[in-house]
């Protein structure tokens, strides 16, 4: 309570200063909000920013500027994902991520998140669209290659999902959910030893990425290799 009590009028006093980075002290400010479990404080927060960024947006003279703060994204994209992962309101998080692509367009980050929404509505054309848009805007883009290969696995398109999965590690080859996905296409597809060899290539280049190594001991339990499911395990606790 103490250092809720010190912090949290700094970042209002922040805010009061009008400072030239002013979306970052919102962003702040919300990100300690939700550090405290107050998901209601720091989605009104958001707002708040957002609202002063919309408003320069419809002045002529703080256009450009608006529209050049990249930071304001991370506004949209916070207060997204509040609403879709904490309240589960695809319709909100949407108006949250239109609002922060007036700010800017281009946003690999928020054209990914809308991308979920829509997928979350079950609109998958639309969030193909939207997870074509994020690769455009940035091809090392991970999360955007692991949530498009994944909508397509999903979906039962194993073809397309292994060609986003390979795209992405060849632009993120060090990141542990491509790999993790992939490993699973292969054992979805009953390809036990690809899968095998994909979770030990994405062991040895993210080794502390925990799901990788709980992925490959569910995979040997379910093939009967209980004494290999032991042994990933205990490299699961040695990486925790």
């Amino acid at each position: 309570v103490g250092a809720r009590a010190e912090i949290v009028p700094r970042g209002i006093w922040g805010i009061r200063a009008n400072c030239t980075d002013a979306p970052s002290v919102y962003h702040g400010l919300a990100k300690l909000h939700l550090s405290l479990g107050e998901a209601g404080e720091a989605r009104s927060v958001l707002r708040r920013g957002l609202a002063l960024f919309d408003a320069a947006c419809d002045e002529g003279g703080r256009d450009a500027h608006a529209r050049r703060n990249e930071n304001a994204a991370f506004l949209a994209h916070t207060l997204a994902m509040i609403e879709l992962g904490v309240n589960g309101d695809a319709a909100e998080a949407r108006d949250a991520l239109e609002r922060g692509l007036r700010l800017c367009r281009n946003s690999p980050q928020l054209l990914l998140a809308m991308g979920l929404c829509e997928k979350r509505s079950g609109n998958e054309e639309g969030a193909r669209d939207m997870f074509e848009r994020s690769l455009a805007a940035d091809q090392g883009h991970a999360q955007a290659w692991q949530a498009f290969g994944v909508m397509e696995m999903q979906a039962g398109n194993f073809r397309a999902a292994k060609t986003l999965f390979e795209c992405g590690l060849k632009n993120s080859p060090s990141h542990g959910a491509l790999w993790q996905a992939y490993g699973t296409l292969e054992s979805w597809k009953g390809n036990i030893s690809e899968a095998r060899l994909l979770f030990a290539a994405g062991i040895q280049k993210c080794p502390n990425h925990v799901p990788l190594y709980q992925a490959w001991a569910c995979l040997e339990l379910r093939s009967g290799d209980v004494v290999t499911a032991k042994r990933s395990r205990l490299a699961y606790k040695s990486a925790r």
